[in-house]
This record gives structure tokens, C-alpha cells and sequence, in this order.
């Protein structure tokens, strides 16, 4: 699958017209057709939280990740539960800065590595958004980079380093 250029609409309409085809392309499928799709994605990597996939929905490459499934979460009082089995605090939870999707977090970590103040976060979470912004951006360049524009992306190693270097 030839991924294509990441920042060729990078409007807020776009990524929204484009959020909302994929959304609704996933809502049809069954569990047994999601979990086929996951099955058949190609593979792009696997470590110690599970394996990352990209697949194709509607047309559109989709980065996921298959992540192994805990024993309390596969109990039967449990399954398809969304409720918050180990208590992590609501901030930590996915969504915290979700919407408007990864372009949106892109926006929101360089502004934060710019010296915005991180907004909706928790004071404690602000710190270390604050502290870490900056290598978070960094990588957030290679990442579309190398996903949107050329897989031979050089590796920004002196950018990184900048960047862990004022952690010091």
C-alpha cells in the first residue's frame, strides 16, 4: 500500500471529511470483519505493548495497533466494557487531546514545544507535556515525514539530541 502524501489536505476540513468516511467505513463492519482487516493489514512493526498494522479503509491508510488483551479484560463481566477496570485517572484516558485526530495533536505538541501553555491538561500532566514537548515535536516531524512524504527519511538524530539535551 503506497501511503500517500500526508500533507497534501491538511485543512481542518479535510482531515474531518476524511475522519468522517473511515469512521463511518469502520461503524459497518463486524467484529469479524474488523478483526479479519486487522488480521490481513500489513504489519509494521511489534514490541512489548503488541503489534502496529497499517490497513486500508475506504481507500484511506489507517495506522493501528493490536494490543494484547489483559486476563481482567477478558473476563466475561468484562467484555466489551468500557468502563475504567484499573482506575487511571480520566486525563491519562485516550481523548484528552483527541479531537480534530493525530494532525491536531501534531498542532497541539509544537505549540506546546513553542512555549504554549498545554490546555485541558492537568497540572501535573502540563509539566511533563511542557517538559517533553519538545522532543515530542521533533519526532512528530519524522513521523509525517517519513509516513507522508519519503519512507527514506533520515533519522533527525541532531534534532533529538537538541531536543533530550535541555533535559539534562
Amino acid at each position: 500500500m503506497r501511503l500517500p502524501d500526508a500533507r497534501s489536505d491538511m485543512s481542518q476540513a479535510g482531515r474531518v471529511g476524511r475522519y468522517g468516511e473511515v469512521a463511518s467505513a469502520l461503524a459497518l463492519r463486524s467484529d469479524r470483519q474488523l478483526a479479519a482487516s486487522l488480521e490481513h493489514a500489513q504489519v509494521m512493526g511489534s514490541g512489548i505493548g503488541g503489534s502496529s498494522v497499517l490497513l486500508d479503509v475506504a481507500g484511506v491508510p489507517v495506522f493501528a495497533k493490536r494490543v494484547l488483551l489483559t486476563d481482567v479484560e477478558r473476563h466475561a463481566g468484562n467484555v466489551m466494557s468500557t468502563a475504567n477496570l484499573f482506575g487511571v485517572p480520566a486525563f491519562c484516558q485516550y481523548g484528552l487531546v483527541e479531537v480534530g485526530g493525530p494532525a491536531r495533536r501534531n498542532d497541539y505538541i509544537r505549540a506546546c514545544a513553542a512555549g504554549a501553555e498545554p490546555a485541558g491538561a492537568p497540572p501535573a500532566a502540563a509539566a511533563v507535556i511542557r517538559r517533553y514537548a519538545p522532543v515530542a515535536a521533533a519526532m512528530n516531524d519524522f513521523y509525517w515525514d517519513l509516513f507522508g512524504v519519503d519512507r527514506a527519511t533520515p533519522y533527525p538524530g541532531e534534532k533529538v539530541e537538541r531536543a533530550l539535551s535541555a533535559l539534562r
